[in-house]
């Protein structure tokens, strides 16, 4: 017997898998990388800074480059932290929360690391 007797399916899909909205109590601009209240790293995808009220929403899958300092390496398949203080990725530190894997390598010099969003850390290669 199935749920649904319109479908096939017993279960149907409500909600992106990767998207969390809801109203704000901030402004954020576009870019901007919090944590929310179950642990998960999440990304303000909005064109522009959103009114305090608004409904917003924040993507908590994908591929992502954010902003590192320049002396910050990361190997490949290494966890990504964010320090939201310092408004950086960095290795895990007193303050920071996991923000995911490193898709590649960064290496000194360069000023942004790719990140797959809450992906766990991957095996090196």
């Amino acid at each position: 017997m199935t749920a649904f007797p319109q479908y096939s399916a017993t279960a149907l899909p409500r909600y992106p898998w990767d998207e969390v909205t809801f109203v704000s109590t901030a402004v954020y601009q576009p870019g901007a990388i919090v944590q929310l209240a179950d642990g998960r790293a999440a990304v303000y995808t909005g064109l522009e800074a959103n009114a305090i009220g608004d409904p917003v929403t924040f993507k908590t899958q994908g591929v992502f480059e954010v902003v590192s300092a320049s002396a910050t390496t990361f190997s490949s398949g290494a966890q990504v932290n964010w320090d939201a203080v310092g408004a950086a990725a960095v290795a895990k530190s007193s303050g920071s929360f996991y923000l995911g894997a490193a898709v590649q390598a960064k290496v000194a010099g360069t000023t942004s690391v790719l990140v797959a969003l809450n992906l766990p850390t991957l095996p090196s290669s």
